[in-house]
């Protein structure tokens, strides 16, 4: 093959090469003025748990000890961190390791030490008083990282609280 037939294709995700291929000319896609190497643009890929940041690791190991990690990849697009263990338990973490959501896997309810790490104490304080604080399913960080909803085990409502802890409203 010679250099004038072909051409060197370098696929490049949020400035980071992540193949770089030798192609034949007549493969490159020149109808839509894009370079075509590959199936298309990367959106998410598997991440080795070795890489996971320092606070996320530490998580693991405190709350979930005996876990497997069942599958653990990136988001590149809304830049996640998406882990799911063996027991079904699921969550979302920044990049800098800060929790954007998890979902209880089959024990039902999340730990208490979970939600302490978590929520606000605000939150664990409102929870606790209106004696759900054991029946929390779900925790997740919305809008633009500005509330918290809260999932219940078997009970309709999601409660709604603003990201420093004040109750807003109890949503059907």
């Amino acid at each position: 093959m010679s250099l004038s037939k072909s051409i060197f294709a370098i696929c490049v995700v949020f400035g980071s090469v992540i193949n770089a291929t030798i192609v034949n000319a007549q493969d490159v896609d020149t109808h839509s003025g894009w370079l075509i190497c590959g199936p298309g643009p990367v959106l998410s890929g598997s991440v080795d748990i070795r890489t996971l940041p320092p606070v996320v690791l530490s998580f693991l190991k405190k709350y979930y000890p005996d876990e497997q990690i069942k599958t653990c990849t990136k988001n590149y697009v809304k830049d996640e961190i998406d882990l799911s263990l063996v027991d079904g338990t699921r969550m979302l973490f920044s990049p800098s390791g800060k929790i954007i959501q998890i979902v209880a896997g089959n024990q039902g309810s999340l730990p208490l030490g979970v939600l302490e790490t978590a929520l606000p104490s605000s939150i664990r304080s409102h929870l606790e008083a209106i004696g759900v604080l054991t029946n929390v399913h779900a925790v997740k960080n919305y809008g633009d990282g500005d509330k918290w909803l809260i999932l219940l085990n078997d009970v309709p409502p999601r409660l709604i609280y603003s990201i420093d802890g004040m109750f807003i409203e109890m949503a059907g």
